[in-house]
């Protein structure tokens, strides 16, 4: 697992799974099954919200599984 930091919506994304998962208030990572959810299902606002880096990065990882 390789998990990658999305400040701007407080959450961390698998770079091998595109599973997302939330950021706790300290800081790390909320790995409870019940609580990632897979970048194909985020909302719409989700992805209004993310940074231009957080942006550049998922567009990233979603270039690279169409690969």
């Amino acid at each position: 697992m390789n998990l990658q930091e999305l400040n701007s919506v407080g959450c961390f994304i698998d770079t091998e799974t595109l599973n997302t998962y939330p950021m706790l208030q300290d800081g790390t990572c909320d790995m409870n099954d019940g609580t990632k959810v897979h970048i194909d299902d985020v909302s719409d606002e989700w992805f209004d919200n993310l940074s231009d880096d957080d942006f550049g990065t998922i567009n990233n990882l979603i270039l690279q599984r169409e690969l």
